[in-house]
């Protein structure tokens, strides 16, 4: 369930004290189809999700012992409904803030999703090259 409430929590965002709440989330189940199986295996479910509900999402990895994070699957094109996942010990997490994953200074700093460097403005954030 890990997944589907991750999911939830990135397009239906709930402030406050009731953000980590599964209660915040399930009226908005049933706008989405989610796999049947659980737990949900990567890509394979992840890929029919998309498929199925016009959603994108990119998943990244966590390596706990080394405090890194890395691409698993980045889409080439993000949709209007679209969602990060990071991927820890076999459970997802939505990722809100893609900025604030690796820093928690305010800074008008980007990271590309693809190759995870950084970029001090918004054009080159879109086209690095």
């Amino acid at each position: 369930m890990c997944f589907v409430f991750a999911v939830l929590a990135v397009l239906h965002p709930v402030n406050g004290s009731y953000r980590g709440r599964a209660s915040s989330y399930r009226e908005h189940m049933c706008k989405y189809v989610f796999p049947k199986t659980f737990p949900v295996t990567f890509p394979q479910d992840v890929g029919a999700f998309e498929r199925n509900n016009c959603v994108s999402v990119n998943v990244f990895g966590y390596d706990s012992e080394k405090n890194f994070v890395y691409p698993l699957k980045v889409v080439d094109d993000e949709l209007e409904q679209h969602v990060d996942l990071l991927l820890v010990e076999n459970h997802f997490v939505g990722i809100t803030n893609f900025a604030r994953l690796f820093s928690n200074a305010k800074s008008l700093r980007f990271r590309c999703k693809r190759c995870l460097t950084w970029f001090q403005g918004q054009k080159k954030k879109n086209n690095p090259i």
